[in-house]
């Protein structure tokens, strides 16, 4: 099952950061390597189908 994750841009003391949020369950705030948000996209799938959260990358 593939969970549809949404993208947005948020500003927080002026340094814009890239978030995406989908899933289901209790929250989760995920902070990624620097190998990007791609590199865990597969794991990101696998942790929407038991929380809601967070992915803040630039």
């Amino acid at each position: 099952m593939t969970v549809l994750l949404s993208g947005y841009v948020s500003e927080v003391r002026g340094c814009k950061i890239a978030l995406k949020r989908g899933g289901t369950g209790p929250s989760l705030l995920y902070l990624h390597g620097a190998g990007g948000a791609a590199a865990v996209q597969p794991f990101m799938q696998d942790l929407a189908r038991d929380f809601f959260g967070e992915n803040a990358g630039v």
